[in-house]
């Protein structure tokens, strides 16, 4: 292979800025919120038996230490330590996928094409 450009020919239009891949820019929709649809769990009103769920759930943690712990108290103290780490995490996880659940959008994915649409026109 010899330097020679005659025997390699490069197309202009693939070194110039005008074929380079131009960078896409999201579209952001911005779609319109009926009143009285719920969009996610977090929006109010509060369905009353979600509200319930919180009070017990915080409920049911407090009463695990105050109660259940505080009985074990005259066992070992390493088995209250370990089940109370092992009653948190799992605590802390149910708190983290109730949180991502209630933020999901329950409508069906169908009408949230539809919706898409409509915004765009």
């Amino acid at each position: 292979m010899s330097g020679n450009p005659q025997e390699h020919p490069i197309d202009d239009a693939i070194l110039s800025d005008e074929a380079a891949p131009q960078k896409m820019k999201p579209v952001v929709v911005e779609l319109e919120r009926k009143p009285g649809v719920h969009y996610d769990g977090f929006q109010r009103p509060f369905h009353p038996l979600q509200v319930v769920s919180w009070f017990v759930f915080f409920f049911d943690l407090l009463t695990y230490f105050l109660i259940n712990m505080v009985s074990l108290m005259h066992h070992s103290l390493g088995a209250v330590v370990f089940f109370s780490v092992l009653y948190l995490v799992i605590s802390a996880f149910i708190l983290y996928y109730a949180i991502v659940a209630t933020r999901i959008d329950p409508s069906d994915p169908t009408i949230r094409e539809q919706r898409l649409v409509e915004a765009q026109g």
